[in-house]
């Protein structure tokens, strides 16, 4: 019996089981980051309070970075940004300040991107 169709273009089949390298997966996962729409600020920052989060929390989160540089980058991110793209570092530095793991990152995306 042919083995199923592989799961992406990807993946390898070894010994009859479909496999994927680690960098391959890392591959994946930014391009299917890249292809989630980018939010509007208005549409960010509504998913965020909607979802229980506090603005003046999240500045209090990012003036605690140490790095002065890394911490004015995500600060005019944070601040400036007029549209907000899944892959932004200084995203995904607030991210990790805020706690939050990538399914919960998803979800407040798809949710944001219909408000």
């Amino acid at each position: 019996q042919p083995p199923a169709p592989a799961p992406s273009r990807l993946h390898e089949l070894v010994d009859g089981t479909w496999t994927i390298s680690g960098e391959n997966a890392a591959i994946l996962e930014n391009e299917r980051l890249s292809a989630m729409p980018a939010l509007t600020r208005r549409q960010f920052r509504l998913a965020l309070v909607l979802n229980g989060y506090n603005l003046a929390d999240i500045e209090t989160l990012i003036n605690s970075i140490e790095d002065p540089m890394q911490r004015q980058i995500t600060m005019i991110e944070w601040q400036d940004a007029t549209t907000f793209h899944r892959t932004n570092p200084s995203l995904i530095v607030m991210a990790v300040l805020m706690g939050l793991d990538a399914v919960t990152i998803d979800k407040l995306w798809l949710q944001a991107s219909t408000l």
